[in-house]
């Protein structure tokens, strides 16, 4: 029975509205049977299972395209820089065509072709003539550079020094040695001659098969310190020369005359 808090009138379990004054009854309140077995009913009830959370994926970004293709172009410039090192590398250690064989015998008057170009440089008017074979020779017999250190403890030996004469160029070749291999360093010389002195022009070089630009030569004269230093007293005399002409049988030197500059 619900009994009104206003009134005190009993109505039936039933009634939400009080029979006498219309008051709103209190809620009914479960007997203890019905305590008791709602209580039980919550114990053996099997535990509920913990909520699952699905994970969700993580969107990928859009790859960058300007990106990958710098980075494409960046690997395929720098695989073509290896390979033109390593072509550049096996041309310069290739013996260039036509190297002249060493000379094994003098020739003719090749003995005193230095006395006679020290006389020809002290007369007025004096000509100094020889040709490739004498020159050859010349160089062979005089001709002792040290070796010359190189980075890393590496000591380079020069064998030999020669010239290839050509039409209005002279080919300065030293042959150097790593171990026992050989390598040909080639200097292309140029004479002109300007105000009355003799000049020479580096026209380019090589090292082996590799061309070197005329530009880049004046950074590698010191791979023909060697020669030079054991010519100076040649070179020094060819600095009062007033002209020179150069073909492939023979080398021409002039001294300016009586009266000239």
């Amino acid at each position: 029975m619900k009994i009104c808090a206003a009134c005190q009138t009993e109505n039936d379990d039933t009634r939400v509205i009080c029979t006498e004054c219309g008051d709103r009854l209190p809620a009914s309140q479960p007997s203890a049977a019905a305590a008791l077995s709602m209580a039980a009913a919550a114990v053996l009830a099997p535990p509920k299972a913990a909520p699952t959370y699905k994970k969700k994926p993580i969107p990928r970004r859009a790859p960058n395209a300007p990106r990958r293709v710098l980075r494409v172009l960046f690997n395929l410039i720098f695989l073509a820089i290896v390979a033109a090192f390593i072509f550049a590398v096996q041309l310069a250690w290739q013996a260039p065509d036509g190297i002249r064989p060493p000379v094994e015998k003098k020739p003719p008057g090749s003995d005193t072709i230095l006395a006679f170009f020290k006389k020809s440089s002290a007369t007025p008017g004096g000509a100094w003539m020889a040709s490739e074979e004498s020159i050859n020779s010349f160089l062979m017999e005089n001709v002792r550079p040290a070796p010359l250190n190189a980075p890393f403890g590496i000591q380079i030996k020069c064998r030999r020094c020669f010239v290839e004469l050509k039409e209005g160029r002279m080919d300065f070749v030293m042959e150097q040695s790593i171990g026992d291999y050989p390598l040909y360093f080639s200097l292309n010389l140029v004479p002109y001659s300007k105000g009355g002195e003799l000049k020479v022009r580096f026209s380019g070089a090589s090292l082996g098969r590799l061309p070197i630009p005329e530009q880049l030569t004046p950074f590698l004269l010191g791979l023909w310190r060697p020669c030079f230093d054991s010519l100076a007293e040649i070179l020094n005399t060819l600095d009062s020369a007033s002209s020179a002409s150069v073909t492939p049988k023979s080398l021409l030197v002039r001294w300016p005359g009586k009266g000239e500059s």
